[in-house]
This record gives C-alpha cells, structure tokens and sequence, in this order.
C-alpha cells in the first residue's frame, strides 16, 4: 500500500503555487471546462471549499439492491442542478473538490482518510473533516453542479461485500468525528463504553431488520455494519492511550 491519501493532498498543497487547489482522483473522467468552472466559483473571496457534480460512469451491470443503499457509498455526489450554499450535514466529495489554498493551511488540513490495511484504526473523516473545520472558520462551503466529474464505477465494487465493507468504513469515520466533536475536556472511556454498547445494540437490531423486512434487506445489513464499525473503533480508542492520542490530535 501507498502512502495516506491525506498525505499526497498535503504534499500537493506544499508544492502548488497557485491560491486555489483542485483535487480529482485517478479514477475520474472530466469535461474540458471543468477546471475553469471550478475556479469561478471562487470569486467571491469568502468561499473556502468548492464541492463539485459526481455522476457515475458504469462499468458492469448495477445489481437491483443498489437503490436501497446511499449513493455516497460510491462517491457520487447530485445536490441538484442549482448552485447553492452545502448545508451543515454535507460535504465535499474527494474525488471532485477544491479548496483554497490559505483555507486549507488554517484549517490544519484534512484529517486521516484512505488508509492502507495495517493503518485502517487511523482513519479519519478525510474531506468530511475538512469541510468542518473551513465551516467553522467562517469561510463559505457552496456546490457547484456545472463543475462536474464522470466517477468510473467497477463491477468490482458492485457488491455486496464491497457495500458493507464500506459501510463499516464509514463507522469508523464517524466514530472519529464523534470523538473530537464531543472532546472538551479529555476523552472519558465510561462514556465511551456507554456508546460501544448503544453502537452494538443498534447493529443488532438493524441485522434483525434485515430479516424481517426483506424489501430493505440491503439498507438494513449496511446499518448494521455501520453501527458495528462503530462500536470496534471506539473500543479500539478505550482500549489504547496511542490510539485516542491520534484521534484527539489536532
């Protein structure tokens, strides 16, 4: 495995030049005016983060269940044809965003995301994180749809272990945020047992769902493996002192 994806964006950012950074991923597809666009949507000084359209270029045959689970699974990304302020639960997409560049560095830049195997208890809330943090700094977060990207979708990643694997993935995302948004003063583990066993309790029942309603079989499987992604990355942070140093880092 490479490097964190993280770490190739810092590293972009130390080396780029210009006042704006545009960031696509190797497996995107793009119109020739995107970039100017993209550009033109920072006009007005006070905007940090431009999230662009991801729309999907199919490359093997989408299974029926696919409606039934979120389409951020796959990083794509329609908030409609009209650009406009992101509300305060959404955010850019790694795969087609930019931000400027002084933003960035205020920030303290993305938080860990993308992760090999060996690393995968680090991960963060990548570009999520980000937006936050821009938010929160005062700048303005906005889409634009006519910026937008054709994101390749594999038939490898057109199944159901893909999606749950996911799924979990994004437990652990969350479990992150949740740490360092609750975090005032020092992480306290017997409320962090408290939220294992709620996270367990939820996946248990989500998996019960599954079976009791077949029609949401697939939506239900991936809560499921959320909430459980859940529960271990929080139990992997009471369970070691290096671990919740990394989350609560700045």
């Amino acid at each position: 495995s490479g490097p964190p994806l993280h770490h190739a964006r810092h590293r972009g950012a130390r080396e780029a030049q210009g006042a704006i950074l545009a960031y696509l991923d190797d497996d995107t597809l793009l119109p020739p005016t995107w970039l100017a666009t993209m550009v033109a949507a920072f006009d007005d000084p006070q905007v940090g983060v431009v999230a662009g359209r991801v729309e999907a270029q199919w490359e093997g045959e989408r299974p029926e269940w696919l409606a039934q689970l979120p389409p951020t699974y796959l990083s794509l990304l329609d908030l409609g044809p009209e650009p406009h302020e992101l509300a305060a639960n959404e955010a850019a997409h790694g795969c087609n965003h930019a931000v400027r560049r002084d933003a960035l560095f205020e920030a303290g830049g993305y938080n860990p995301d993308s992760l090999p195997p060996r690393l995968i208890w680090q991960r963060g809330d990548g570009e999520s994180g980000l937006c936050g943090k821009v938010r929160a700094a005062g700048r303005r977060l906005v889409y634009e749809p006519r910026a937008v990207v054709k994101h390749r979708i594999p038939a490898a990643r057109l199944t159901r272990d893909y999606f749950l694997r996911r799924a979990w993935l994004d437990g652990l995302s969350d479990s992150f945020a949740e740490i360092r948004s609750i975090d005032k003063v020092g992480y306290r583990p017997r409320r962090g047992v408290i939220n294992v066993c709620l996270s367990l309790l939820k996946s248990l029942r989500f998996r019960v769902n599954a079976w009791r309603y077949p029609a949401e079989r697939y939506a239900m499987l991936g809560w499921a493996h959320y909430w459980r992604g859940r529960a271990a990355h929080e139990l992997r942070v009471i369970l070691s002192p290096s671990l919740q140093r990394h989350v609560l880092a700045s």
